[in-house]
């Protein structure tokens, strides 16, 4: 019975607490924006160390989208610092919509996100050759505007039920609007292009590029009713020309039941994952993420948090995820006690694990990131 109750808290997995906390960072003043600049800076971290860049969703915050994933706890483990923007919005929804911020250094939301940046790197210690871009609903946008419109500064970016970048421009929208525009047709999926005409679009708000873009992939919910699903495709178009690969296969159940991978190229470069019966919330799977960075090599062994996380692969791990099977081992182990108590313990962790999985969303959803060498150091820009 001792080595099933070992097996279950291996399984469940457990973090310490952290080891610092998320701080406001008042004297960042270089806007252009009034967005504002929050940092999570583990206790013990080595400089130069890796930014991930955290941005939030509408009706959201730095400190809600703190403790809606596991990055802190990651970067303790691993040692990066962590970005969270804030927007200064009266919705908590990000500007990708005015040409000031879909533009290259035209005095957006995304300008003062890079300018954030380079502070993290002067004063924080962060390392502006590996800088990534993490982001959900309206801070997915806003990761597509930043990896299209800054590419010598963003090295990897993920988005979690986005759309292209440019499809929501609004003709009147400025910096700084108390409600940032809202492009109907493109969140219902309307805005349709060829991936050469979405390609061109992104290329305009960075007309210096040398060509280069971030490595990229795409999470889209089939049941999204905010930014609808067909806008998962619009972006696979629009990076598959960026980028210049072209659709390779199709991965069933991978990297979790109900998901699709759907390879470009090589699947260095870009990967998308339809999302099947989820919504508009693609869950954060942050080891995945982290191991596209690179800042986990991708065949590190991280079992326990993968579980703690909601990261395992049911497909991968059939005796992680089945009921049956622990109950199984449970009972052999178990020897001299009844089959009752040995299926009593299993359903508690089974019932803990299950606990688990809702807090970090209704399905097993992954996604990743992006690579790519930085061409020139920014200095911080003016407002």
């Amino acid at each position: 019975m001792l080595a099933f109750i070992a097996l279950a808290a291996c399984a469940t997995g457990t973090f310490a607490a952290l080891s610092s906390s998320l701080q406001p960072v008042p004297e960042f003043d270089h806007g252009p924006t009034g967005a504002r600049m929050f940092m999570y800076v583990p206790a013990s971290v080595s400089s130069p160390a890796p930014v991930v860049v955290a941005i939030h969703n509408c009706a959201s915050s730095a400190e809600t989208y703190f403790g809606y994933a596991k990055y802190p706890q990651l970067a303790d483990r691993f040692g990066f610092i962590l970005l969270y923007p804030e927007a200064d919005s009266d919705n908590g929804c990000w500007d990708v919509s005015s040409d000031a911020s879909l533009f290259r250094s035209q005095g957006g939301d995304s300008q003062t996100i890079i300018n954030m940046i380079l502070y993290a790197v002067s004063k924080f210690g962060g390392d502006l050759e590996r800088v990534y871009v993490t982001g959900s609903s309206s801070g997915a946008m806003m990761t597509q505007v930043l990896a299209a419109a800054y590419p010598d500064v963003v090295k990897a970016a993920s988005s979690y039920s986005g759309v292209p970048d440019g499809c929501f421009a609004v003709a009147d929208a400025v910096p700084g609007m108390l409600t940032p525009g809202w492009n109907s047709d493109c969140a219902s999926g309307l805005v349709t292009k060829t991936a050469e005409e979405w390609g061109r679009l992104a290329r305009s708000h960075n007309a210096g590029n040398n060509g280069q873009y971030p490595r990229m992939i795409i999470w889209h919910g089939t049941l999204d009713r905010i930014l609808d699903y067909n806008n998962l495709g619009q972006s696979l178009l629009q990076w598959s020309n960026l980028l210049g690969v072209s659709f390779t296969q199709n991965i069933t159940n991978y990297p979790s039941r109900g998901y699709t991978k759907m390879v470009y190229g090589d699947g260095t470069k870009l990967v998308g994952f339809s999302a099947l019966d989820v919504g508009h919330v693609v869950p954060a799977h942050e080891v995945v993420e982290l191991q596209w960075f690179g800042i986990i090599p991708s065949n590190a062994v991280v079992d326990i948090m993968a579980e703690e996380l909601g990261e395992a692969d049911a497909a991968a791990s059939p005796q992680a995820s089945n009921g049956v099977s622990v109950v199984f081992v449970a009972a052999i182990v178990a020897g001299a006690l009844s089959l009752a108590v040995a299926a009593a313990a299993a359903y508690a962790w089974m019932l803990r694990r299950g606990q688990q999985r809702l807090r970090i969303g209704k399905a097993a959803g992954k996604r990743a990131l992006v690579h790519y060498d930085a061409v020139d150091t920014l200095e911080l820009q003016p407002s």
